[in-house]
Formats: C-alpha cells, structure tokens, sequence
C-alpha cells in the first residue's frame, strides 16, 4: 500500500514480515522510504546481505524468537532502531554501516547481539540492551569496540 500523494512512500504497517520460515535469504536489495518496520523477522532463520536501509520511520529490522546473519548492509536515516533484536533472538551483524539513525542496536528479553567490524556513525544512540518483558531475561550483547567510548544504555540487572 502507498501514500496516495506519493506513491514511493509505503504505509503497510511492515514492509515485509517472515514469519517461521526456516530459511530466507535476502541480498542486494534496497528498503527505501518506508513509514514503519522495513523488515519484521518472526520464528525463522535467515541472512541479510549487501542490502541497504533509507529512511526508514521505524525499526529497519525487528526479530522475535529468530536467528539472523547480517553482512554488508548499510542503515542510513532510521528513525526509531536500526536493528531490533527481542525475544530469545540471536543475531549476528558484521562488516556493516549504522549512520545517521537513532539507535544503532538494540537487544532485548533474552536475545544477543554479537557485533564486529561495524562502524557506528552519527547515532544518537549505538546500543541499548534491556529486559522489556518480564518473562524473559536481560538482553546480551557482544561487541569489538570498547564500549566506553560508544553512546549508550544498558541494563545491568533486572
């Protein structure tokens, strides 16, 4: 579904929602101008390469109770969360770009985030790790950087 006005604007409430897939592959692809989630991964396994995320008004890429490889991506211009992984998810993120975009990585209730040779540029926040549900445990994170010198919040105990 598209605005109306502009047709290059999608209003659907996800852009692309997978939902228990087993396996999915997603590569060169551009997500560009959308209102809300780019890409909502549910109970399923996949990877995400050499794709680009623009503009997006909410999460770029949200996962519940997933497993997700991202490579090679570029996230320009998110205005909620570039990655949003929740939900006894693990994600793993390498040889990317997070710039100009709200939060770059945020682990929630039970999920990890393991990180490496991304750059973080012009976020307001880099990470956020937190327990947002009370049936889930505390978010984990593992990164290259030292994380005194990235902008974030992270909960230390529940």
């Amino acid at each position: 579904m598209t605005d109306e006005n502009d047709p290059n604007i999608t209003l659907a409430d996800d852009f692309l929602n997978i939902f228990r897939c087993d396996s999915f592959y997603i590569s060169n692809t551009s997500f560009t101008n959308i209102i809300s989630d780019a890409l909502d991964v549910d109970f399923s396994n996949g990877k995400v390469m050499n794709c680009e995320f623009k503009e997006v008004g909410n999460d770029a890429i949200d996962g519940s109770e997933s497993n997700l490889k991202i490579v090679n991506t570029i996230f320009n211009e998110v205005k909620d969360k570039a990655i949003t992984c929740g939900e006894n998810s693990n994600f793993t993120i390498e040889n990317s770009i997070i710039q100009n975009s709200e939060i770059a990585f945020v682990s929630k209730d039970g999920s990890c985030i393991n990180e490496h040779n991304n750059q973080l540029i012009s976020n307001t926040l880099d990470y956020c790790v937190f327990k947002k549900k009370k049936q889930f445990g505390l978010g984990k994170l593992i990164t290259d950087k030292n994380i005194s010198e990235t902008k974030y919040l992270i909960q230390t105990n529940e």
